[in-house]
């Protein structure tokens, strides 16, 4: 499988997965939240999924070049973060 069929897959997998949460978001809770809320919720959802999609077609552009590095430091503390950020209670 080349490249250029795994970033269409991976594109067409994103698209549906954007309709599939939004579509439910749309039809079952938005009833309950106000317009703004629905707002930010809708483009939370579409900016989380989105840059994980350019973070894979990035890693994916680098093993292609040969030129990913993986700095296992990094990841750690960036796991560590997340962790911190999902954690944290908002108020």
């Amino acid at each position: 499988m080349g490249s250029n069929t795994y970033r269409d897959l991976l594109s067409r997998r994103k698209d549906r997965i954007i309709a599939v949460i939004l579509g439910f978001k749309d039809a079952e809770v938005d009833e309950y939240l106000p317009m703004d809320v629905s707002r930010g919720l809708r483009s939370a959802i579409l900016d989380g999924i989105n840059e994980y999609h350019d973070l894979v077609m990035d890693i994916l552009k680098s093993m292609e070049n040969e030129s990913l590095v993986i700095n296992e430091d990094f990841i750690s503390r960036l796991e560590d973060l997340h962790e911190r950020v999902m954690d944290t209670k908002v108020t």
